[in-house]
């Protein structure tokens, strides 16, 4: 091939890959868009289920619920944490400690954070394990708990 016509074809392989990356990123761009919508109708399905979107929890948050546990070591072994329609953050949350006794329990928690900087704020009827569930489970969390009533 002469040297003239040997540059016509490196720039319509340019043209050519330009033009495929145009395609490729107008059909990506029109797949996220459809995942963000896909995304958007699950969370209103859930809300109207009364189930809330889930939420990560900082690291912070994170200590604040382990300080709000009622046992000595505890551990936080399960969490479920939401936003809810007023824009608190529900959380629901199973924890393993020792009580006063040196006994091993584990106990089930409601609460909220007002936002992602305040405090926690634990349901006040976490002295009952049975509504505790019972709210958790009407947020949309199923703890992997049984609730068994001991009477001294």
């Amino acid at each position: 091939m002469p040297p003239k016509f040997r540059g016509l074809g490196m720039f319509r392989l340019v043209l050519l890959l330009l033009v495929g990356m145009s395609i490729f990123d107008s059909a990506h761009a029109g797949w996220l868009d459809d995942l963000r919508a896909k995304r958007d109708a699950d969370i209103a399905a859930m809300i109207k289920a009364g189930k809330i979107p889930p939420v990560q929890l900082s690291p912070k948050q994170m200590a604040s619920l382990k300080k709000e546990t009622q046992f000595r070591d505890s551990q936080i072994t399960w969490l479920g944490s939401g936003r809810q329609k007023d824009g608190k953050i529900f959380v629901c949350h199973v924890a393993t400690g020792k009580n006063a006794f040196g006994n091993k329990t584990v106990s089930l928690h409601a609460g909220w954070f007002d936002d992602a900087n305040a405090p926690y704020h634990q349901s006040i009827v976490a002295t009952e394990p049975d509504i505790v569930l019972q709210i958790c489970r009407q947020h949309g969390f199923a703890p992997p708990v049984t609730v068994r009533r001991t009477y001294f």
